[in-house]
């Protein structure tokens, strides 16, 4: 599943600034991009909640937290393939993301959550379904964020 992920990720970024540990070790360029661009006030949160989930409390609960970001992209992607888009960087993109193949990686996400979710008791998938629920709302403030062209309101 990991593997599928990357290799999307690498198709649909092509040329962009990728921020990864391996990608800033090999270039320069990308490590003083990442410097210059300080993450934005919704995405420092975010990230920092989907980083303590995942580094702090159990594999179930790290897939629920993980789970909206795979679902909320292949949702947006299937929705704007049908729209397209005349710029070739968002037709990447949508294609990445609205794609079969991440289709077939979100369905695998779905069904390990189900599995995990299923393996464990009531107080367990009680703090899936929070998880769950925070990082979707983080999601819906993380496109919002792109939408508003979010900045720190001081520098």
């Amino acid at each position: 599943m990991r593997r599928g992920r990357v290799i999307l990720k690498h198709r649909a970024c092509g040329r962009w600034p990728v921020r990864t540990a391996s990608t800033q070790r090999r270039d320069p360029f990308r490590r003083q991009l990442q410097n210059a661009t300080p993450l934005a006030p919704t995405t420092l949160p975010y990230t920092h909640y989907l980083l303590a989930v995942a580094y702090g409390r159990p594999f179930h609960e790290a897939l629920a937290a993980l789970l909206p970001c795979y679902w909320i992209y292949w949702e947006v992607g299937k929705e704007l393939t049908r729209a397209g888009s005349p710029n070739l960087l968002y037709a990447r993109w949508i294609g990445t993301y609205g794609s079969e193949e991440f289709g077939s990686i979100v369905r695998a996400v779905l069904d390990a959550t189900n599995e995990s979710a299923a393996g464990v008791g009531d107080a367990e998938r009680a703090a899936m379904r929070r998880h769950f629920k925070t990082t979707s709302r983080y999601e819906w403030m993380f496109w919002d964020m792109g939408h508003r062209c979010e900045r720190w309101p001081v520098e």
